[in-house]
């Protein structure tokens, strides 16, 4: 084990909770009057900035705590941004097909908030995939929506999907895998990175390492 406070230190500058724009004005520039954060900015900022940001930027440590149910670092996040109630509501355990480990979030408020996100293993490359909330825009009966943040930044959106349960999830998770590439997405957003933050909102803690 050592510290990793550096790394922490470096992904402060992926965003601030006081300068992180709606997923709807992701593409867009923060508002410069927005002084406090909403609920829906705090967990669009946990999900889908914080634990991406870890996923493909610690080379291989968060994983590697996750898959030893090292879960702390997560959780001591969860409740400072979200509060103690949203941290006793995650869930995690590793899952061998495919090879990773599942994040179940308290049931989403709103659109893109996420059901789940699995954190999965690729050689030596991670990847973050999320099923996130979404609307029925073509009353098709779609209930969310399977994406991926990458490790460049971009959310690779692979279209809507009608299921919101733990199994079909992991099912087309399992699929993905036997089939040996993953599907290419129907859009990728890029979002605009946002300012620098006046001050670091990540916990204190580490990162253990191999």
């Amino acid at each position: 084990m050592k510290s990793c406070r550096s790394l922490l230190i470096a992904l402060s500058l992926i965003g601030s909770l006081s300068f992180l724009p709606h997923f709807a004005l992701a593409d867009a520039p923060a508002n410069p009057g927005q002084k406090e954060p909403t609920e829906s900015d705090r967990v669009y900022y946990f999900e889908h900035k914080l634990l991406p940001g870890w996923v493909h930027k610690s080379e291989g440590a968060f994983y590697s705590d996750l898959e030893q149910g090292n879960t702390k670092q997560l959780t001591d996040a969860a409740t400072e941004i979200l509060g103690k109630d949203f941290a006793d509501g995650i869930k995690i355990r590793k899952i061998d097909k495919p090879d990773g480990v599942l994040i179940a979030f308290p049931k989403p408020k709103e659109a893109p908030q996420c059901f789940f996100a699995a954190v999965l293993k690729d050689g030596s490359e991670y990847h973050y995939v999320t099923l996130e909330l979404g609307e029925d825009i073509a009353s098709d009966g779609s209930k969310t929506f399977l994406c991926e943040w990458a490790n460049n930044g971009d959310h690779l959106d692979f279209g809507p999907r009608k299921y919101d349960d733990e199994a079909h999830f992991l099912s087309e998770l399992e699929d993905r895998v036997e089939k040996g590439t993953p599907p290419k997405p129907g859009a990728i957003l890029t979002p605009a990175t946002p300012p620098a933050p006046k001050d670091s909102h990540e916990p204190e803690g580490s990162l253990s390492t191999k």
